[in-house]
């Protein structure tokens, strides 16, 4: 289809989305317990509930670094610190 502005309108559009919004869904949960599995073989064993886990991984927040940050804090892995002069002027 050339035209996407008339695609996105369409019911077929609607059912294929839904479709596969449904498919993406059904592997939450198991991706939730691979990212806490991640995060311990890192040396971070998460005392994250998986269900906070899957809250992050089904949210829709406009920008993917913050949702990313979110899950690294969820996950138990510590804060970034700057190193020390980073931004220095010589």
């Amino acid at each position: 289809m050339g035209d996407m502005s008339i695609w996105v309108t369409t019911p077929a559009y609607a059912a294929a989305t839904r479709r596969k919004l449904a498919e993406l869904d059904a592997t939450v949960p198991a991706d939730a317990r691979a990212a806490l599995a991640w995060a311990a073989n890192a040396g971070f064993p998460g005392r994250a509930d998986p269900a906070s886990i899957e809250a992050v991984l089904r949210s829709h927040g406009t920008f993917v670094e913050e949702t990313f940050t979110t899950l690294l804090d969820r996950l138990g892995f510590p804060a970034a610190v700057e190193p020390a002069g980073h931004l220095r002027s010589d």
